[in-house]
C-alpha cells in the first residue's frame, strides 16, 4: 500500500513517497464452510483411511489465521489430522483408527474445533 504526498514548503516544492503498511490484528474467527459437515465412509474401510474435512478459513492472516485443528468427540473410532502444503494451508482429514460397524452404530456425531494463532485466541 502506497500513499504519495506533496509536500509544498514556503520557498520550494517537494515530492516524497510515503509507505505505509497496515498490520493485521486478530478481528476475526476462523469458520468452517458450514455448521454440519456429513461423510460417509463405508463400513469396510481399512484402520488409518483418511477422509478430508473441508477446511475452515480465516480472513486473517499469518498467525491470526487458521492454525490447529482438534476433535472433541471422536469416540475413539475416529482420530484427526491436520496437513500443511507448501503453501501453509491446512487441511484436516478423519482417520479411521477402529473398525466400522453399520449394523452395531450407523451414525457418529462429533464435533471439530478450529483455532487461530491470534492473542487472544478465536475459535469455532
Amino acid at each position: 500500500f502506497e500513499i504519495e504526498v506533496v509536500v509544498v514548503p514556503n520557498d520550494h516544492f517537494r515530492l516524497i513517497k510515503v509507505k505505509i503498511f497496515v498490520r493485521d490484528v486478530n478481528d476475526n474467527a476462523p469458520m468452517f464452510p458450514s455448521p454440519v459437515i456429513n461423510i460417509s465412509i463405508p463400513e469396510n474401510t481399512l484402520s488409518n483411511s483418511r477422509f478430508p474435512i473441508p477446511s475452515a478459513t480465516d480472513p486473517d492472516t499469518g498467525s491470526n489465521g487458521v492454525q490447529h485443528y482438534q476433535l472433541l468427540n471422536g469416540q475413539g473410532i475416529l482420530g484427526l489430522d491436520m496437513v500443511e502444503t507448501p503453501e501453509g494451508e491446512k487441511w484436516p482429514q478423519l482417520i479411521v483408527q477402529q473398525s466400522l460397524d453399520r449394523e452395531q452404530k450407523d451414525t457418529y456425531v462429533m464435533k471439530i474445533k478450529v483455532q487461530d494463532g491470534g492473542s487472544p485466541q478465536k475459535s469455532s
